[in-house]
């Protein structure tokens, strides 16, 4: 049996997950959500995912691995400080064997936005994540920073979503959803 090896992202939101049928669906990993410091009209929020707790521990006990994504929405670097204080107590509770991932959501010059991102990665290699650093963006999002002076350091997750349903009849062949082969 040939599967192909993935990693699921959960949020905030997600309620029970059958680990023991994702697993047999070729699932080797959860990347969780550990929270975020600003909501998207940029609001100060209380920082930690509140099933965080709960998703984590299940996660381990069905031995799967864990990541964690934080939503960054900082406008500057010392907001991203901020940021990483709330972030670092949650790594310090949660440790991420699969690393820790960032799902970028900036809004300010190119030049803000690499500060900020530089500033993650000064804090992220202190903390021993070396090549245990990613970037989980959409093309756009990927387009607010200089990409080409991080991409030496930090994973990519590109997250493209299909613009409109006639894409799908080119996607989703029968080979699609071809489980196991023979």
């Amino acid at each position: 049996m040939d599967i192909t090896p993935y990693i699921i992202t959960i949020d905030r939101n997600t309620g029970y997950v059958n680990y023991t049928e994702m697993k047999k669906l070729g699932v080797i990993g959860v990347m969780i959500e550990a929270g975020s410091l600003f909501d998207v009209t940029h609001r100060e929020v209380s920082f930690r995912n509140p099933k965080l707790d709960e998703q984590y521990r299940t996660a381990k006990k069905n031995d799967l691995p864990v990541a964690l994504y934080i939503d960054v929405r900082s406008r500057s670097v010392a907001e991203a400080n901020r940021e990483l204080y709330e972030l670092e107590l949650t790594l310090r509770r949660y440790p991420p064997e699969l690393g820790i991932w960032l799902r970028i959501g900036l809004a300010m010059t190119k030049a803000t936005n690499d500060n900020i991102i530089t500033t993650y990665q000064n804090r992220l290699l202190t903390l021993g994540f070396k090549g245990r650093m990613g970037v989980y963006a959409t093309p756009t999002q990927l387009k607010q920073i200089s990409w080409n002076k991080f991409y030496n350091d930090w994973y990519l997750w590109l997250n493209e979503h299909v613009s409109n349903t006639n894409v799908l009849d080119n996607i989703l062949t029968p080979d699609f959803f071809i489980v196991d082969r023979l």
